[in-house]
C-alpha cells in the first residue's frame, strides 16, 4: 500500500517522520456544532488532513467546513453515515483514520490528542467514549462500542465487509473486524464531551424509530460480521 507520511514535532525528539492521520467528519445539518469539532481538529498538529462529508445538508454545514483547511464532499441527497465514511476513506491519503461525529459539544484538541496518544501506544483501534454522567458511563461498559469517535488503522476499515458499511451497522462492524484481525481495541473517556441527540434534532416519534432502527442494525452487525469474516477467510483458503 502506498503510504503517505508527514512530519510532526515531538518534545524531546524534534522533527520525526510519522504516518499521516486523516480526520474524517460526516455531517447532516450540523451547523450548530460542526465548528467546535473542526476547531478541535485544526488545532491538533498531529492531523495531516481533514475531510468533511456534508451528507445532503440543507443548512450551513458545508459553508462552515469550507472556511477550514478541509476537503469538503457534498451530497445533494443523504447517502447515510456509513456510506459517507467509506467515500471519505477512499479520498483519504492517510494510513491512520480518525473519525469524529459532527454533533459534539465541548470537544477540544486535548481530547483528540489523548485519543491519538493512546493509539500510538496500543495501535489497532481506540474508541472515544462520550461523557454521559457517572451512572450511564458505568452502564455503557456493558453495551457495544458504537461511539463515532474513534481512530484506527486503515486496514481495519478496508477489511470490514461492504454489506456492513451501511446504516448504523458500521461502528459495530468495525469492532468485530478489528477483533477478527486480532487488533487491539481500546477505549478512552472523553470527559465533558456530549452530543446533540436525535431528540434534539427531530420529534419524539421519529427519534424513537431511529433509535430502534439503530439498535437492530447494531445487533445484526455484531452477530453477522464475525460470521461473514470467517466465511470469507474459509472461502479464500479453499481457493
Amino acid at each position: 500500500m502506498w503510504t503517505v507520511r508527514h512530519f510532526v514535532y515531538l518534545q524531546g525528539f524534534g522533527r520525526i517522520d510519522t504516518p499521516m492521520i486523516s480526520a474524517i467528519v460526516c455531517a447532516l445539518n450540523e451547523e450548530k456544532t460542526i465548528k467546535t469539532v473542526l476547531d478541535a481538529i485544526q488545532n491538533t498538529k498531529e492531523i495531516g488532513e481533514i475531510i468533511v462529508v456534508s451528507d445532503g445538508s440543507t443548512d450551513a454545514t458545508a459553508h462552515i467546513a469550507r472556511s477550514y483547511t478541509t476537503h469538503v464532499i457534498e451530497h445533494k441527497k443523504p447517502w447515510g453515515k456509513a456510506q459517507s465514511m467509506e467515500e471519505a476513506v477512499i479520498r483519504a491519503r492517510g494510513d491512520i483514520l480518525l473519525f469524529l461525529d459532527a454533533d459534539l459539544y465541548r470537544i477540544t484538541s486535548t481530547h483528540i490528542k489523548k485519543i491519538i496518544n493512546l493509539f500510538s501506544k496500543s495501535g489497532g483501534m481506540v474508541v472515544g467514549l462520550r461523557d454521559r454522567g457517572k451512572i450511564i458511563n458505568f452502564l455503557a461498559n456493558f453495551f457495544p462500542l458504537i461511539s463515532g469517535e474513534r481512530i484506527l488503522e486503515r486496514t481495519i476499515f478496508e477489511k470490514t465487509p461492504s454489506q456492513y458499511k451501511k446504516g448504523y451497522k458500521i461502528e459495530a462492524a468495525l469492532n468485530a473486524t478489528a477483533r477478527h484481525l486480532q487488533k487491539k481495541v481500546t477505549t478512552i473517556r472523553l470527559d465533558g464531551v456530549t452530543v446533540r441527540t436525535k431528540l434534539h434534532k427531530t420529534n419524539v416519534i421519529k427519534a424513537i424509530y431511529q433509535y430502534v432502527f439503530m439498535g437492530w442494525h447494531v445487533f445484526t452487525a455484531l452477530l453477522l460480521t464475525p460470521i461473514t469474516l470467517c466465511l470469507n477467510k474459509t472461502s479464500k483458503t479453499k481457493k
